[in-house]
């Protein structure tokens, strides 16, 4: 065999050794990837300590007993419609949220009271349901897939048609404690900057220099700066505010309509 062949089988060998190799190249993991089951929130199962710190809230906010059957319909191969619901029954569940307003409408045509997860993006249009209401905690659910869901709640058990509720927030929150940092927002004095901060300028058409700054990571009082900053003088300070007030995006006003006034008025009336 000739030194050429020696060399091409020598690079076949390693190219093989790279394809099975632990190591894998991007390409390589994208090609695997196409072959995962991709999850979308129909398949966003409820962790056990997350359902059971909804359920004890749901039986104090609204006075339900422990021995009121509480079903979940909602499990591969279920039909929520062919279920034997008992007599006062109560559906607490996470239902898929691909087909959640059907199951809204049904439940509420047979008054069958139900506590349902939510797409929280989404969960406006179910006000539109008669006898329906939304609970807004602001959390976000990690899911046994791994999903980070933003969610909230639709049901009929509520006189309210909008409900925000901090207890149900920290509730979901002291079941699934998160091991990130969390990072405070402070509110930095017009001299202390940040390449964050400057950097959003950009968006919105400012051109500018700072030729003289002392770079810092912390304030003599212990503040950290997350990613580093800098102390400008006055000048610097008084020149990013104008510019600033300059280049706020102008926000387009949005009218109402006489027919939405007079909507808001008897509304407004006891």
């Amino acid at each position: 065999m000739d030194q050429r062949a020696v060399l091409a089988r020598a690079r076949s060998v390693r190219d093989l050794e790279g394809l099975m190799s632990p190591q894998k190249d991007a390409k390589y993991l994208a090609y695997e990837d196409k072959f995962k089951k991709k999850y979308t929130t129909d398949d966003s199962f409820t962790p056990d300590e997350v359902y059971e710190a909804i359920r004890r809230w749901v039986l104090t906010e609204y006075g339900i007993s422990d021995d009121r059957p509480i079903i979940r319909p909602f499990y591969p191969g279920g039909d929520y419609e062919r279920e034997r619901y008992p007599d006062n029954a109560l559906v607490l569940d996470n239902p898929p949220f691909s087909i959640l307003m059907q199951i809204v409408k049904f439940y509420c045509a047979n008054g069958i009271s139900f506590f349902l997860f939510a797409d929280a993006r989404t969960v406006g249009w179910y006000l539109f349901v008669e006898g329906c209401s939304i609970v807004l905690p602001d959390a976000t659910v990690r899911y046994a897939n791994g999903a980070k869901v933003s969610t909230a709640f639709v049901t009929n058990l509520s006189d309210c048609k909008i409900r925000v509720s901090s207890s149900l927030h920290e509730a979901i929150a002291e079941a699934q404690p998160s091991t990130a940092r969390r990072l405070p927002r402070y509110d930095w004095p017009a001299n202390v900057v940040t390449p964050m901060r400057l950097a959003r300028g950009a968006l919105y058409g400012q051109e500018y220099g700072i030729k003289r700054c002392v770079p810092v990571k912390r304030l003599d009082d212990g503040h950290e700066i997350f990613g580093g900053g800098a102390l400008i003088s006055d000048a610097a300070a008084e020149l990013i505010a104008s510019q600033m007030a300059r280049s706020e995006p102008k926000k387009v006003p949005v009218r109402l309509s006489q027919r939405e006034m007079d909507i808001i008025a008897s509304l407004s009336r006891p």
